[in-house]
């Protein structure tokens, strides 16, 4: 089975393809700058370019593990991503700089 490698660099890939599976990197915002609605859309952005590369799109995620700096932030993202994911939701896991998780 093939191997492709999106956006490969020196260090890593921004996404890895092996047969029907797509593995994305960590991402993060080009502007740190950016409040959590702004960083949000950036990432999504970044996700919709490698998966279309890929050859497919967020509707077939199974799993997703967001990291915060700030774990009290975590509900100015959810407003943003509500009608980024059509149909069923993914697993998802929100993570705190601090290690504080939960779980949607």
């Amino acid at each position: 089975m093939s191997v492709q490698r999106i956006n490969a660099g020196a260090r890593m890939s921004s996404a890895v393809v092996h047969g029907n599976t797509v593995y994305l990197a960590g991402l993060t915002a080009d502007d740190p700058k950016a409040d959590v609605k702004g960083q949000t859309a950036q990432i999504l952005a970044k996700i919709d370019k490698f998966l279309k590369e890929a050859g497919t799109d967020k509707s077939k995620i199974l799993s997703a593990n967001i990291w915060l700096t700030d774990i009290t932030r975590q509900r100015a993202g959810p407003r943003h991503r509500r009608g980024q994911a059509r149909g069923p939701r993914p697993q998802r896991r929100d993570h705190g700089a601090g290690g504080q998780v939960t779980a949607n």
